[in-house]
């Protein structure tokens, strides 16, 4: 489908909303919508410089697994996805063979979080481990509910204390 702009170029439109003509057609289709979807997060994917430093730091430090690995040498790129035993979600790490340069993270990009019921104990193990992990944070007064680490490519990782 094609869209002219307000300069009069012409844009693809990849994903086109309904052309609804009321309130009340909109407020429809979105609850359609929410019967028949089911969305649900299925991986989130940072690319590395180096894909076994980055599975040894994400499965050493968090205990994630391996889940699987594909390799494409014709396109010269390799993908691991890790993740924790106890969920579905994954880490896509994607390594580029090529890359002769760190990745900028950018502006746009926060951070990945994980869950844990001993903040202390984790924290102290990220020491430990010399991942130069923050202090410990909190949002508001009171006990702290957060801290920081880095990957080996510079992408912070929020260790998050879980309540159940």
């Amino acid at each position: 489908m094609q869209h002219v702009n307000k300069q009069g170029s012409q844009q693809n439109n990849l994903n086109p909303l309904p052309d609804y003509d009321s309130k009340d057609r909109i407020q429809k289709h979105c609850f359609a919508m929410e019967k028949d979807m089911n969305f649900r997060m299925i991986h989130s994917c940072i690319r590395v410089m180096n894909l076994e430093a980055s599975e040894k730091f994400y499965t050493r430090a968090f205990e994630l697994e391996i889940s699987r690995k594909r390799d494409f040498p014709e396109n010269r790129f390799t993908l691991s996805y890790l993740k924790a035993t106890d969920g579905d979600f994954e880490l896509e790490l994607t390594y580029n063979y090529d890359r002769d340069r760190p990745y900028e993270t950018g502006d746009g990009y926060s951070h990945l979080a994980l869950g844990v019921q001993d903040l202390e104990a984790s924290h102290q193990r990220h020491q430990e481990m010399g991942l130069s992990p923050t202090d410990l944070k909190g949002l508001v007064q009171g006990k702290p509910q957060f801290y920081f680490v880095s990957d080996p490519d510079g992408y912070l990782i929020e260790i998050v204390r879980s309540q159940n």
